[in-house]
């Protein structure tokens, strides 16, 4: 039997992602909990930005890179399936960047912009504005 977390432990980021360079300006405010991997927000993001997954992508936070690990794309890659949001976010405010399509270069700027207590987690990742 599935059993559900304890809802003191969870938590819901609002989320803004803006494509940098593009004019006019491409963004996407969401909300997700901080429990979600990296894997996973890799994954409401290719939906809620209109990609299709068919290209590399990473998450560069801090000077880490972050994305699927395989020996062909250097050793310093570390694994988005284990690394959870909350782990990386550090406070509201905090930016990072997700790159996607290296050959093309979508590169965008992550602004966590709220953390607040969870409401009804299972409306959520929510796209409420763009």
């Amino acid at each position: 039997m599935a059993t559900r977390k304890q809802a003191s432990n969870v938590s819901v980021y609002q989320l803004k992602v803006t494509l940098k360079g593009s004019k006019p300006p491409i963004w996407r405010r969401i909300q997700v909990t901080n429990d979600i991997t990296l894997h996973h927000l890799h994954q409401i993001l290719q939906v809620v930005m209109g990609w299709e997954d068919y290209h590399l992508h990473q998450f560069v936070i801090g000077g880490t890179y972050y994305g699927r690990t395989d020996s062909d794309y250097g050793a310093d890659m570390r694994s988005e399936n284990t690394v959870k949001l909350s782990q990386v976010v550090k406070s509201e405010k905090f930016k990072f960047n997700y790159e996607y399509d290296f050959g093309d270069g979508w590169s965008h700027q992550i602004v966590a912009l709220k953390n607040s207590a969870a409401a009804n987690r299972y409306t959520l990742p929510l796209v409420y504005s763009r």
